[in-house]
């Protein structure tokens, strides 16, 4: 038995993905909800302003990047990470329409990480700080949550 870890996420919107077709991809991996809900076609039909989160505790080490992988092929607006396990770090996948697909490794709670050597070499490219945070801002997927809190504040997804 390969290591275990916990997968958690937020589906933001679905864009032009049919909901069964996310509910059946979801399920696939045993991904049903929450500890309090497992969502039917008719929640992923109606997501909330502030989307639709699941948790599940006990998943197969590296299957958020398969989900990632398949919640972008059905173009679907969405945040999701699994914690570190043993000796590696999480995986934070997210996808908005209009900024694509952004991977990084992560802590427990889905925040992006830097290393040591991306920021040397950030610091070492740029004279200008505000160059630098946009570059940081980038690096950690700073980008990615301002568009989906303006999701949440009930913006549209092209914003």
């Amino acid at each position: 038995m390969g290591s275990r870890t916990s997968l958690q996420g937020n589906i933001y919107h679905l864009n032009e993905a049919d909901p069964k077709d996310v509910l059946e991809l979801l399920v696939s991996y045993g991904i049903t909800g929450t500890d309090y809900d497992v969502y039917t076609v008719d929640e992923y039909a109606n997501i909330p302003t502030d989307g639709l989160n699941f948790t599940e505790w006990d998943m197969r080490c590296g299957t958020a990047n398969e989900v990632a992988s398949d919640l972008v092929e059905l173009d679907v607006t969405f945040m999701l990470w699994e914690d570190p396990a043993q000796e590696w770090l999480g995986e934070l996948h997210m996808h908005h329409p209009t900024l694509g697909v952004f991977a990084a490794q992560c802590d427990a709670d889905g925040n992006a990480l830097m290393q040591d050597y991306m920021l040397k070499r950030l610091m070492g490219e740029s004279v200008v700080w505000a160059s630098i945070v946009a570059r940081a801002d980038r690096l950690l997927g700073v980008t990615y949550q301002k568009k989906f809190a303006k999701l949440v504040n009930d913006e549209k997804v092209s914003t």
